[in-house]
Formats: structure tokens, C-alpha cells, sequence
């Protein structure tokens, strides 16, 4: 997202918050790019369709 993304939130997710900042600074870096899961992602809320869809573009 380097270039399209200005702003970022992070929510707290109790002790794993620190893991989590670095890992997403390392893939913000390139260092360790961040898998997508398998069903994990929807897309629906933006296509007009039930929001935990996931539509291909």
C-alpha cells in the first residue's frame, strides 16, 4: 500500500500490541510481507453487496 495509504489505525489487541506494530512496520518496510488468509478479508461493504462478501474484482 506504499504510496496509496496515508493514514493507518492500529487497534490494541492487549499484550500481542507491540508484536503487532512491528510486524506491520516490517511489512510496511518490505522486510516481511504479511500473508492474506484464506476467507479472512471481505470486500462486500464496498460493492454494494452483504459486507463480509468477498467479491473479485
Amino acid at each position: 500500500m506504499n504510496g496509496l495509504v496515508d493514514i493507518v489505525r492500529l487497534s490494541p489487541q492487549g499484550h500481542e500490541t507491540l508484536d503487532l506494530v512491528t510486524s506491520f512496520r516490517s511489512n510496511e518496510q518490505g522486510q516481511a510481507p504479511l500473508l492474506l488468509q484464506n476467507q479472512a478479508d471481505c470486500n462486500g461493504y464496498w460493492k454494494r453487496v452483504a459486507g463480509l462478501e468477498l467479491i473479485d474484482n
